[in-house]
């Protein structure tokens, strides 16, 4: 399992050629809890989208896709939240457990297994920071997350 920071300035290289396309510089993760595709920008600082079919593996140090011509190019990067990076997230009975900061990834079918939640920069430096499976997760929103007791 990987956090979604970690997959942050990866490379990206097509497995066909050995040819390096260029570095992650976003993740995108639909409401299906699944992981949709990279967006990577090229050595020329071109931008472009790769979707989740084209990817074949990803590794601790790189990411192979399929194909170079699969990908789409893109003008930028959507500027929405990221994976709800910010969200509260609450107990069905009303505590607030803190905000989300990261996502745990599968990497072998790109599903989101968890989120890392922060309560603090104090707390999370002395306690480290939680993890809440996907299970648990009640209900969502843009703003809140809820989940089980």
């Amino acid at each position: 399992m990987k956090k979604g920071r970690e997959l942050k300035n990866l490379p990206v290289i097509e497995i066909s050629s050995g040819q390096l396309l260029g570095y992650v510089r976003e993740i995108e993760v639909k409401e299906n809890s699944r992981l949709s595709g990279l967006y990577v920008t090229s050595l020329s600082n071109e931008i472009c989208y790769v979707p989740w079919e084209n990817i074949v593996s990803i590794g601790r140090d790189a990411i192979f896709i399929k194909s170079k011509e699969d990908n789409q190019k893109v003008e930028s990067v959507p500027v929405e939240k990221t994976a709800y990076c910010g969200s509260w997230v609450m107990t069905i009975s009303g505590k607030n457990l803190g905000t989300i900061e990261d996502i745990v990834i599968e990497e072998c079918n790109g599903s989101v297994v968890g989120y890392e939640i922060s309560d603090g920069y104090l707390k999370d430096f002395l306690m480290g920071r939680s993890v809440i499976a996907q299970a648990d997760v009640v209900t969502y929103g843009d703003d809140v997350f809820i989940v089980a007791d």
